[in-house]
């Protein structure tokens, strides 16, 4: 079973400083450095995800933008190696997009290249744009209400989330409009590769699957709990089988 975290990066590791093209201007977001320790400890690879419009604008380049992701890990001081893979999605909004959140593209490709369980894979970000992109991706989403995602939404997230079978059978749960999961993607200017089409996608999520929500990424990650160990997974298996299993 293998685990992921897909993480934006303005507004969710480092301060959202709008454009950023200087290296000079990467400041963290408190308790991140331990919030990425814990959730390598627990398992999980980490990838990052992050669109760049300054570049398609021509306010920076594509090596200013590496340059301050090189910045933003030595800052982390995690070891050059802390993130599997890296997207970095320049186009603008005006402009033909393959990877631009929402697209899940580099969720799905991460998924198959990296033979990743999607049933353990979550989108953590703090625009409706990477809500959508894991939710469309089919893993889990988790919204950090530091930007757009405001704490009016931020409560109507966490009120969908996990519903006890007793609420559940009442009545369905409320879901915050603005994270309903959205239409499969497809680029404007291309048709989808086979790698897509690969990978059917349900129609929506299972209740679990809804957005999760916290205050900040330490908050969140605090949150998950540890992968179980062999002997309990052996254990666990035994008494589902009614029968005794070797700790």
């Amino acid at each position: 079973m293998k685990r992921a975290l897909f993480l934006d990066r303005d507004g969710t590791l480092i301060h959202d400083a709008g454009y950023l093209g200087d290296p000079a201007s990467v400041v963290l977001l408190p308790g991140v450095t331990t919030a990425l320790r814990r959730a390598r400890d627990l398992g999980y690879a980490l990838f990052l995800f992050t669109n760049q419009s300054g570049i398609g604008r021509g306010y920076f380049t594509l090596a200013d933008a590496l340059a301050c992701n090189q910045r933003m890990i030595d800052l982390l001081d995690l070891g050059p190696d802390l993130f599997t893979a890296t997207c970095i999605a320049p186009e603008s909004s005006d402009q033909p997009s393959l990877y631009r959140k929402p697209s899940p593209r580099f969720i799905l490709k991460s998924i198959a290249a990296h033979d990743l369980d999607p049933a353990h894979c979550h989108m953590i970000g703090d625009r409706l744009s990477d809500i959508e992109a894991g939710l469309t991706a089919c893993i889990a989403a988790a919204a950090l209400c530091t930007c757009e995602l405001t704490a009016e939404t931020k409560l109507s997230l966490a009120a969908s989330t996990d519903p006890s079978p007793a609420s559940s059978a009442a009545a369905p749960p409320p879901r915050a409009p603005s994270c309903r999961l959205p239409q499969p993607f497809r680029p404007p200017s291309a048709p989808p590769p086979a790698a897509l089409t690969a990978h059917p996608q349900p129609a929506a999520p299972p209740p679990h699957r809804r957005p999760r929500a916290a205050a900040c990424l330490p908050r969140l990650l605090a949150s998950f709990p540890p992968e179980p160990s062999p002997a309990r997974l052996r254990s666990r298996e035994g008494r589902r089988l009614g029968g005794a299993s070797e700790v």
